[in-house]
């Protein structure tokens, strides 16, 4: 096996497409809107995952089969990560499938962090089914901090803006570590402070195509 031709991948997740990853409407009678940077819109981890088949769940609408296949995703969860995914390509496009049957809104994404691999295992996946978008910044066991800090309150991390890519996400290491140091720096009432030896990872992300080279979604 050439290991050049592979990509390492701790494993897949069905989100939504970038353009569809809307805030929901709420009580207070917000509409759906769309979070975005000087028009970009956010393309790491936290887009909605599986949120198609989580909502049917909840309500006990998924076909037999479908439910079958979702209780799998979960009984192979990696404990203690915050991340619902599966080294199994087959079980996504299913789910993908099924998430877009009336409106292709959801796509596959493969994500790979070092340190994950301990919880997840490790995965290959052949290089040309990926196109690298960028990494997103995520604390150990919660949220994106790429999202939910910056994407949410874009006027306190303007030093920031000219390092984001066309996909909302880092290519610099150097600048995920400057953005890791300013945000333990920044104090905001609407920004949650995270503790000084919280474990901060890059998870670099990865958008499946499909054997044609044609994006899954």
């Amino acid at each position: 096996m050439d290991r050049n031709t592979k990509v390492p991948i701790c494993g897949y997740e069905v989100v939504r497409k970038p353009e569809f990853n809307f805030e929901p409407a709420n009580d207070s009678g917000n509409e759906p809107f769309l979070r975005t940077i000087d028009g970009v819109p956010y393309s790491g981890i936290n887009r909605m995952e599986w949120f198609d088949i989580s909502k049917e769940e909840m309500y006990g609408k998924l076909p037999p089969d479908i439910a079958s296949s979702y209780k799998v995703l979960y009984r192979d969860q990696p404990y203690g990560t915050a991340l619902l995914l599966t080294q199994r390509l087959d079980l996504a496009m299913k789910l993908l499938a099924y998430s877009n049957r009336d409106v292709a809104r959801n796509e596959i994404i493969a994500i790979f962090a070092p340190e994950l691999v301990p919880y997840t295992g490790q995965a290959e996946g052949d290089k040309f089914r990926f196109e690298y978008l960028g990494s997103d910044v995520v604390l150990f066991g919660s949220y994106s901090l790429l999202f939910y800090g910056m994407f949410y309150h874009p006027a306190a991390f303007l030093p920031f803006k000219h390092h984001l890519n066309r996909n909302g996400l880092f290519d610099s290491q150097a600048a995920i570590q400057q953005f890791i140091e300013f945000y333990h720096s920044v104090r905001s009432d609407r920004i949650e402070p995270i503790s000084p030896g919280a474990r901060i990872l890059a998870i670099r992300i990865y958008r499946f195509r499909d054997e044609a080279g044609m994006i899954q979604g």
